[in-house]
């Protein structure tokens, strides 16, 4: 009987995930290209505002914008670079490189590597976006003073009373009541110009007068920063996800294990129960037999071979019984127990028409381990009856070694056979329950073998290699605590 055994929750979950994160990445890629587009529309809006301000009259209010134009293009991921548009020399740079931004700004002088940088952000930023012609101004605008007017219907326009003042509104030069006078000619008039002034300013009637710098001629040069730490979330995302649905994952399979553990503790000892009465029967009907055989040598011998069947049978129910409690251990030289199991198998091959030699190497003075005997002895069987069943030679070679690992305080038992070896395809399944490619058989010796040295004793059991040479599995046990390193 062959059952095959897959794992198509795992396939779920992996396509599951991987289409997750693909719908993710979409859906960011969406996003990330909207903001981008929004930003290129806000930073053409500012372009075309920044333009316009050196046309704008009012200087407070020029500086105002220009503050505000300057603040939104600092922050956010705008970087640029305005050059002259005769000259090519850049003139202002933000978001690419403070020494180079400072440089640029006090119009120091430029390495030929810094040149070469800077050159080559600008080819970045045209690759990137069209540049945009833009007029720009190097100096700022200068207050001179202010001119202070009164009300007059426009038919007396032309006797329109004003004040001209500083900038801090001391009177230079006014006309108020007809004549035209300065500060130096009519010192006397002073506080009444003062106070035409105040009343001025009370009812806003007033003009800057101002010297505004001409502007000049430039390309906008700019490019703006993807959203790239966006596309950080799918993944976290998704690994969030995985992380949660791997930690239910390893809650149903620790469940489903423990309630197989159950499950096959349950129907070892049942078994084991079952096994007592006929056993005990048995032994009574051969004892009965030894009474009556007599002095017949040939009826001895069977009787002999009867006993340690039945002795045999006893070890048997007490594997059996040891499935599904914590088995009793003791501190055993390794090599003993499985020198045990072998000699028990060695009996039992001679009789096959292959001819199969076991060859054992045992390290001498290894460190003693806690092992059950009667378990321990059933794994090393299991591998055994594996190999004879492998076996397509003429000569089948079985080979038993054991070593010490003294880094890992580990003793190692390696087990090899020159049988026919196990497919690739069902290497990574010959430990779990069911699996066999026999026709005939359970596919449980592998799989308790495996539990008995991970559960019951700490251990590791591992196919190391197979293929047509043969098979190599390999054991190892924590060497007892009070043996030397």
């Amino acid at each position: 009987m062959r059952i095959k055994t897959g794992n198509p929750l795992l396939w779920y979950l992996v396509i599951g995930l991987s289409l997750l994160l693909v719908g993710f990445l979409y859906y960011t890629d969406r996003i990330v290209k909207k903001l981008e587009r929004e930003g290129e529309e806000l930073t053409l809006s500012l372009v075309e505002l920044a333009a316009y301000l050196p046309s704008i009259d009012d200087m407070r209010l020029s500086q105002m914008a220009s503050r505000i134009v300057r603040g939104m293009m600092r922050s956010g991921r705008l970087s640029f670079i305005i050059t002259d548009k005769f000259t090519g020399r850049p003139i202002i740079a933000k978001g690419i490189d403070e020494e180079l931004e400072r440089k640029i700004l006090n119009d120091e002088p430029l390495s030929e590597e810094e040149r070469g940088r800077v050159k080559r952000f600008i080819e970045g930023m045209d690759r990137s976006h069209r540049k945009i012609p833009i007029e720009y101004v190097l100096e700022d605008r200068v207050i001179i003073g202010f001119m202070y007017y009164g009300d007059v219907s426009a038919e007396s326009s032309e006797k329109l009373p004003f004040v001209f003042t500083d900038v801090n509104d001391n009177p230079l030069f006014w006309r108020i009541w007809g004549d035209f006078k300065t500060a130096e000619e009519a010192p006397e008039e002073i506080e009444r110009a003062r106070a035409f002034v105040r009343d001025a300013k009370e009812h806003r009637r007033a003009v800057t007068v101002q010297i505004s710098p001409e502007p000049r001629q430039g390309y906008f040069h700019y490019k703006v920063r993807r959203h790239n730490e966006l596309f950080l979330m799918p993944f976290l995302q998704t690994a969030l996800i995985t992380a949660f649905l791997g930690a239910g994952f390893w809650m149903y399979r620790r469940s489903k294990r423990i309630e197989q553990a159950a499950i096959w503790g349950g129907l070892a000892k049942e078994t084991a129960h079952q096994l007592g009465t006929p056993i005990s029967s048995l032994m009574g009907w051969v004892e009965l037999l030894e009474e009556k055989v007599g002095d017949r040598e040939d009826l001895k011998e069977i009787l002999s071979e009867m006993e340690g069947d039945l002795d045999r049978l006893r070890k048997v129910t007490a594997r059996f019984g040891e499935i599904g409690s914590l088995p009793k251990k003791e501190p055993r030289k390794i090599s003993d127990v499985v020198h045990e199991a072998v000699r028990y198998y060695r009996a039992r091959i001679a009789s096959r028409r292959r001819r199969i030699e076991i060859i054992e190497r045992y390290k001498p003075d290894l460190p003693p381990v806690m092992v059950n005997d009667v378990l321990i002895s059933w794994v090393i069987e299991n591998l055994i009856k594996n190999s004879l069943d492998a076996f397509d030679k003429e000569r089948g070679i079985i080979e038993i070694e054991t070593d010490y690992d003294p880094r890992r305080r580990e003793v190692v038992i390696r087990y090899s056979d020159n049988g026919r070896g196990i497919p690739r395809r069902d290497q990574r399944r010959i430990f779990q329950p069911g699996f066999t490619t026999k026709k005939h058989g359970w596919g449980l010796g592998l799989a308790l073998s495996k539990r008995i040295v991970e559960e019951y004793h700490s251990g590791r059991l591992s196919l190391l290699k197979s293929g047509p040479e043969g098979t190599t599995f390999e054991i190892r046990l924590p060497a007892s605590h009070n043996a030397a390193g």
